[in-house]
């Protein structure tokens, strides 16, 4: 009986600490990768791969809608986004809700052009046809900011890269996306 119960109990702390490390690794509203868990993942990634493709998205004008028609409907369009970047993105993508209305997903081949502007013009319909039908007033939209290439990079590089392109679209009106490539 001693030899079971100190089974049971291993297995037990085994699952429980497994339990903490998923929640402490995962956005508890969007249900992606938080800041911490998803920039561990996207540097393990980075270690291992020849050819990346790095997304920066920022949802323009959720403070307004926000304060406009409530947290709750903030939340609301935060979820249906993280849904959106699950719908359209493949299972091998880290998908990471950096804090606020910022999401960075990361796969490890370098998309072509051609792929990512079907992709984000389809995002983008998708989320701005959602916001129009429930909280038209806020006009939120997507600033995105992409990194394709081979060049090694670590994440804080490719992060303030993509950061860069997509503070570029909301200096010119936002909702849209620039994409650069780094080959060596």
């Amino acid at each position: 009986e001693i030899i079971i119960c100190v089974l049971y109990d291993m297995t037990e702390n085994a699952r429980l600490k497994e339990v903490l490390i998923q929640e402490s690794s995962y956005d508890a509203l969007t249900g992606v990768f938080n800041r911490g868990g998803g920039v561990r993942a996207v540097k393990n990634m980075l270690e291992t791969v020849k050819e990346y493709s790095f997304m920066f998205f920022d949802l323009d004008n959720l403070k307004l809608l926000n304060d406009i028609y409530s947290h709750e409907a903030g939340d609301h369009a935060l979820k249906y986004f993280s849904e959106l970047l699950m719908k359209y993105f493949v299972a091998q993508t880290i998908l990471v809700r950096m804090g606020g209305d910022e999401f960075v997903a990361v796969l490890g081949n370098s998309m072509t052009m051609q792929s990512l502007q079907r992709i984000y013009t389809m995002l983008e319909q998708e989320y701005c046809a959602f916001v129009e039908n429930n909280y038209p007033e806020s006009h939120s939209s997507v600033s995105i900011g992409c990194v394709v290439g081979n060049k090694k990079c670590g994440f804080e590089e490719l992060y303030h890269i993509a950061d860069e392109l997509m503070y570029d679209i909301k200096k010119h009106g936002k909702r849209g996306y620039k994409i650069v490539e780094l080959n060596q």
